[in-house]
C-alpha cells in the first residue's frame, strides 16, 4: 500500500496535516492504519512531505508495517512525482495506492479486490469541476481528468484509490519514469494513470461505500458529520485474507 500524504493542503487553509485531523474522534491516520491491518495491507509507504516529523511520528514506531519515503519537493510537486518516489522504492509485484486525504467506510476496499487492475469510482450524474471524472470505452478506463473529454460522457467519480497487479505496477513504474522526463515533477497522478491506461487494461470498479476527500473547509464540515453518523472508527476483522492475494498477474 502507498499512501501519498506529502501535501500542504493549502485549499483547506489549516496548519495540520490533513492526515493529523481528527474525524469522528479518530485522526484521520489513525483510521488509514486500523482499515490497512483489517485489510492485510502488510508492507506501507507513506510518501510525507509537509510537516512530514510531525506525520512520522504519528505513525509509531512499529517500522516493521512501515516505511516513508520523503519528497523534497512537496512545495512545488504533484502528487504524480510522490508516487513516483514510492513506486520506485516499493519492491517488484502488485500494489495498492491511494491519496491520504480521503475518509472512507473501510470496507471500500473490498471493491477494489479483483484479479488484473482496478480503479475505484462511484456513479454519479452531477460532478462539479473539482471531481476527478472517469471516462470509458469498451469498459475500460479512458479517461482521468477534471475536465471535460470531449465526446466522452463521464461515468461517475474516482475515488482516488488504485489497484494494480505486478504487470499493471511495472507498467506504472515505467509510465511515471517517462512522465517525469517528459513533464519533470508538476504532475498529478492522475495523469499518469489515464497514460497508463492507454498501454494496459485498466477496469473500473464501482463502490456504493461512503468516502469524501477532504479538499476545502465544507469538505471537512461534511466529513466530519460523516464519521459521526455512516463510518464507525472500526468494523472489526476482515476474514478474507491479505488485499494482495486477489491480485494476480496477466
Amino acid at each position: 500500500m502507498i499512501v501519498l500524504a506529502a501535501g500542504r493542503g493549502g485549499r483547506l487553509g489549516l496548519p495540520t496535516p490533513k492526515v493529523l485531523l481528527r474525524l469522528g474522534g479518530r485522526a484521520l491516520l489513525e483510521r488509514h492504519r486500523s482499515a490497512f491491518r483489517r485489510m492485510g495491507f502488510a508492507r506501507q509507504i507513506w510518501v510525507l512531505g509537509h510537516r512530514a516529523a510531525e506525520v512520522r511520528a504519528a505513525l509509531g514506531a512499529d517500522r516493521d508495517t512501515f516505511e516513508v519515503v520523503l519528497n523534497p519537493q512537496y512545495v512545488s510537486s504533484g502528487s504524480g512525482y510522490s508516487l513516483y518516489l514510492a513506486a520506485c522504492h516499493a519492491p517488484p509485484g502488485s500494489l495498492v495506492f491511494m491519496d491520504a486525504d480521503l475518509l472512507y467506510d473501510s470496507r471500500i476496499f473490498e471493491d477494489a479486490r479483483g484479479a488484473g487492475n482496478r480503479l475505484l469510482y462511484t456513479a454519479r450524474e452531477r460532478l462539479d469541476e473539482e471531481a476527478v471524472k472517469v471516462y470509458a470505452y469498451n469498459g475500460r478506463l479512458h479517461g482521468l481528468r477534471k475536465d471535460t473529454l470531449t465526446g466522452h460522457k463521464p461515468l461517475g467519480e474516482s475515488v482516488g484509490i488504485v489497484a494494480l497487479d505486478a504487470a499493471g505496477a511495472s507498467a506504472l513504474r515505467d509510465t511515471l519514469g517517462d512522465t517525469v522526463r517528459r513533464r519533470g515533477t508538476a504532475f498529478e497522478w492522475e495523469e499518469a494513470v489515464e497514460t497508463l491506461a492507454e498501454r494496459i487494461p485498466i477496469q473500473l470498479a464501482p463502490t456504493s461505500a461512503p468516502w469524501i476527500e477532504i479538499d476545502f473547509e465544507e469538505d471537512l464540515e461534511c466529513a466530519e458529520r460523516l464519521a459521526a453518523e455512516r463510518i464507525p472508527p472500526d468494523r472489526g476483522a476482515f476474514d478474507r485474507g491479505p488485499f494482495d492475494r486477489g491480485l494476480t498477474s496477466k
